[in-house]
């Protein structure tokens, strides 16, 4: 399983081992970006003119490509070789399906199940998971990122 936490800072980790390599630099920011908006695919050019506006299409594409790439062979769903992006040549998603464990996911969901029910309804299983979902704010989202 992987367990990625963007409360605090950004953290991977499959199984019981830490993924350092993927701290800073774009592939991090297009991960953590893909991540926060992952309810749809995102077409490959907007991501990289995002990213890489500063080049020219050609140049930013190709830093796309390259940055996807980096992120198929960091994150991987376990032995499976499954991988957690789904691409294809006009967009790119992530996939949470896969064994991904996500806390801003769980925090998401969490919340916009509570915010269903007045609070002096809320049942002991609800109530539950609102306690479980504030212990996974560790910090500030993406903490020390200004991007």
């Amino acid at each position: 399983m992987l367990s990625i936490r963007l409360f605090g800072t950004l953290s991977l980790q499959q199984g019981v081992t830490e993924l350092e390599s993927l701290r800073l630099g774009k592939p991090a920011e297009l991960f953590c970006f893909l991540l926060l908006r992952r309810d749809r695919p995102h077409p490959r050019e907007i991501l990289a003119s995002m990213l890489w506006g500063d080049n020219t299409t050609e140049v930013s594409k190709k830093y796309l490509r390259q940055a996807l790439w980096q992120l198929q062979t960091i994150v991987r769903d376990g032995m499976e070789r499954l991988s957690i992006l789904m691409a294809d040549r006009e967009s790119v998603q992530v996939n949470l399906a896969n064994g991904v464990w996500l806390d801003v996911a769980l925090f998401e969901n969490a919340c916009a199940q509570a915010l269903r029910v007045h609070h002096s309804q809320l049942t002991e299983p609800q109530a539950q998971a609102l306690r479980s979902a504030i212990d996974l704010y560790r910090g500030d989202l993406l903490e020390g990122w200004y991007q």
